[in-house]
């Protein structure tokens, strides 16, 4: 028989909050950064959980606005800088998505960790 809509189980996957996480290599001065950190607000302001990872993330310097501000306090969205290889790197539980933004290749610990058996 279903679960109602009123489940525990319907209850927390209204609560869970899908995780994108999205990377970004600067390669044209700010157009990859701002095609990123726009795709990344407007993901945030549907309710989604982004972390966005670039390799540059001064070139973010005066995109975000005060609304940008509250989403990132409400941790709906966080910058975090490209990882470095060696820094270990785990697929988040829930993850929804992971992008490759304008065909950059994903870390080598990304690659790994997206290969391991969920």
């Amino acid at each position: 028989m279903p679960e109602s809509d009123d489940s525990p189980l319907a209850e927390r996957l209204r609560e869970v909050r899908p995780l994108w996480d999205l990377f970004c290599r600067v390669v044209d001065n700010r157009g990859d950064a701002g095609v990123g950190w726009r795709l990344a607000r407007t993901l945030a302001q549907r309710g989604q959980c982004v972390r966005l990872w670039i390799d540059e993330p001064q070139a973010l310097q005066g995109m975000a606005d005060d609304a940008d501000q509250h989403l990132v306090a409400e941790g709906h969205l966080q910058t975090l800088l490209w990882p470095a290889e060696g820094v270990p790197w785990e697929v988040s539980p829930g993850a929804m998505a992971v992008v490759e933004l304008f065909g950059c290749t994903l870390p080598d610990a990304v690659q790994r960790a997206l290969a391991q058996p969920g």
